[in-house]
């Protein structure tokens, strides 16, 4: 209940006759949403999956790849139950980095959005292995339709009700529903390279993220292919002074990368105990929360995450 009276009888009075908070003007909107959380701190309501998504600063960086090996080493290093949305619209690997086929996957879920549950998605998921369940990207382009507003949305919170984590894997760009995907997350991982254009679009995504989640961590920047070969470079320390982040995560060069998705492995799996997929692994743990150790240790969620309930299973 919000009043302007702040008076401590008229207060035990409303919790007597079961108001579970009472509020005084003015207030600001983190002070409501803390009191709705404690109200629901204690509730038994099943724990719903932490949402990461990755979206690339430009083209060729390798975002799906990071996307999918965090997603297999959650399931496998970490045991734990994680979905991966391939939503690169005629263009998603993930189908063939998994070496699966899957007659339905996010077109369909898409349009189904008028009868899509959490039981109609867990259908149209390709379950790979026990922990690891993938919704595969259209392969045709005449099969390709944009999302309408409220469907990422919709779509996410259904994807939090079957596993512990949910991966988004986004094309790189912009646009109403990337945006809506990004503002579902959890937690957003951009993937860039070291060199100028890629630190340029880093800069732009974080400036829109930013305005779109102001209450939430500041997403993780993700330097992959390191070093950068052939080029000149753009170093470390110049993403963090000019972005005014933390030190963006490294993901060293591994050529065991391109032969394993040639064979439709991943590079965790092929080189479990390569530098890179060692980084795959503290990437994983640094942006879930879970120590590498323990695996037990929980993640800080964003502010509207935690007002919705949003906890992992």
């Amino acid at each position: 209940m919000i009043g302007s009276r702040n008076d401590i009888s008229l207060y035990r009075r409303l919790i007597k006759l079961g108001v579970s908070d009472y509020i005084v003007q003015p207030f600001g909107p983190l002070h409501l949403l803390d009191s709705i959380l404690s109200i629901f701190a204690e509730t038994d309501e099943k724990e719903l999956g932490l949402v990461l998504a990755f979206v690339g600063a430009r083209g060729g960086t390798g975002a799906s790849t990071v996307a999918h090996n965090v997603a297999s080493t959650l399931s496998r290093k970490f045991e734990a139950t994680t979905l991966l949305i391939d939503a690169n619209l005629g263009f998603g690997t993930a189908a063939l980095q998994f070496d699966i086929t899957s007659p339905q996957g996010f077109a369909d879920a898409v349009r189904e959005r008028e009868n899509l549950d959490h039981d109609l998605l867990e259908r149209l998921v390709h379950w790979r292995e026990k922990r690891l369940g993938v919704l595969t990207a259209p392969d045709r382009l005449d099969q390709l339709t944009a999302p309408d507003l409220g469907i990422m949305r919709h779509l996410v919170d259904q994807a939090r009700r079957l596993a512990r984590f949910v991966i988004l894997d986004l094309p790189h760009g912009w646009s109403p529903w990337i945006a809506e995907a990004l503002s579902s997350a959890d937690r957003v991982g951009v993937v860039a390279t070291a060199d100028l254009p890629s630190l340029r679009n880093s800069r732009t995504l974080l400036e829109m993220i930013q305005k779109m989640r102001p209450n939430d961590a500041l997403p993780e920047i993700i330097l992959s292919r390191m070093p950068l070969r052939g080029k000149p470079q753009v170093s470390v320390d110049d993403y963090v002074r000019i972005l005014g982040v933390r030190a963006p995560a490294t993901i060293p060069f591994d050529a065991t990368a391109a032969s394993a998705e040639m064979s439709g492995r991943l590079m965790v799996e092929a080189s479990p105990r390569s530098e890179a997929a060692v980084a795959i692994a503290a990437l994983a743990s640094r942006m879930t929360g879970i120590d590498e150790n323990s695996r037990r240790k929980p993640v800080r969620r964003g502010v509207v995450g935690r007002l919705l309930g949003r906890r992992r299973r």
